[in-house]
């Protein structure tokens, strides 16, 4: 039986203002499931609608087999952990670990136990005397996660948590974040708008974008096989590079570009011979190195970033903008990025109108 199950749910706000549309998905116990896209695509809502602080304006909420639609959020079995953290300053590190097993009354013994135990979780165990004042924002997370873990809750939301830290304090709590999910029996659900945040974490990933689910998948898939352009797009550093152009005679041409395409993807997309079509190609699949006699692509390089072992060059391939993303062979070496060449073996191609990546199975009318 799945642990938490969302299923048909939107949120319509007064006014006629929708948020979700009809958001759909099914969290086994003790995944972490990280929900990214833009400001404004929903995400957000759709967290405080588990939480219960927004009411779900249709579909179901179903947790452990029930239906909650209307469980107060005290009641839900759920915590949540706040952007800004909801600390309160005249409590201690301590106090604010039990305060919601404090409201509930639990036993001074067993409650004494429980921070304890989370404080050393956590990595608090010198600071539970301390005021949220007198501490890092990395230590106010940690709070804030203790809290969440005193309060046994079985599924944890977290809404951008890492948001208010610099960036290398950012690299370590995420890792922190994984040892503690792996540490803990429960259900992470996490929301970002940083994509690297969610592919470092999460166990599935659900990219959305206008209030709908574009694709849920482990990170491995929604990188590699992004289901439209919009998640090619969001998802990877440098992002996607979609260059237009037609399909002629098995080759893909555009302006001052032509293509060979590898046998098995020419199936694919034989219907759209003649039609307009996008070849989506990720930067780290150029390279300098000739690909299978291949003649190199005729590109026209603006500039060039050098960072360390590898060099982004930006270029104009055919009439499109692109980023290449290039190793660098060895110490003081640049880029020989006078002949480039595409793997098309790693290619995706996409349908102009609908946007989606083309499978074998799609046709066209």
């Amino acid at each position: 039986m799945h642990e938490l199950v969302l299923k048909n749910v939107d949120k319509i706000y007064p006014g006629g203002v929708q948020a979700v549309y009809d958001f759909n998905i099914e969290i086994e116990h003790g995944e972490f499931i990280v929900l990214v896209g833009p400001s404004g695509c929903g995400k957000s809502t759709v967290l405080r609608m588990l939480a219960g602080l927004e009411e779900i304006s249709a579909g179901d909420m179903i947790l452990n087999g029930e239906r909650v639609n209307h469980v107060a959020p005290a009641d839900r079995d759920i915590s949540m952990v706040f952007q800004n953290y909801a600390l309160y300053g005249h409590m201690s590190v301590y106090q604010n670990m039990g305060f919601s097993r404090t409201i509930q009354h639990e036993a001074l013994d067993t409650l004494h136990e429980k921070v304890m135990e989370a404080a050393s979780v956590v990595q608090l165990e010198p600071e539970l005397n301390r005021y949220p004042r007198n501490l890092s924002g990395g230590q106010r997370q940690r709070v804030a996660l203790g809290r969440s873990i005193v309060s046994s809750a079985k599924v944890i939301l977290m809404d951008e948590p890492l948001s208010n830290l610099d960036a290398k304090l950012r690299v370590e709590s995420r890792r922190a974040l994984a040892k503690l999910h792996q540490q803990l029996d429960n259900t992470f659900v996490y929301v970002t708008h940083d994509q690297t945040e969610a592919m470092t974490m999460a166990t599935r990933i659900v990219v959305m974008n206008g209030g709908r689910i574009q694709q849920i998948g482990t990170p491995f898939e929604v990188y590699h096989w992004p289901e439209n352009m919009f998640v090619g797009g969001f998802i990877g550093s440098p992002a996607m590079n979609f260059v237009y152009g037609q399909i002629r005679d098995g080759r893909f041409v555009n302006e001052g570009l032509d293509l060979e395409i590898p046998d098995e993807l020419k199936e694919t997309i034989k219907s759209y011979s003649g039609k307009e079509i996008i070849l989506g190609i990720r930067p780290e699949h150029f390279t300098t190195a000739p690909n299978n006699g291949h003649a190199p692509v005729k590109a026209v390089e603006n500039s060039t970033e050098y960072l360390g072992n590898h060099a982004l060059v930006y270029l104009t391939l055919g009439t499109n903008d692109c980023i290449a993303n290039i190793k660098l062979e060895g110490m003081g070496v640049e880029a020989d990025t006078s002949e480039l060449y595409i793997d098309m073996n790693r290619a995706h191609f996409f349908d102009s109108e609908s946007e989606k990546r083309i499978r074998s199975e799609e046709k066209v009318s």
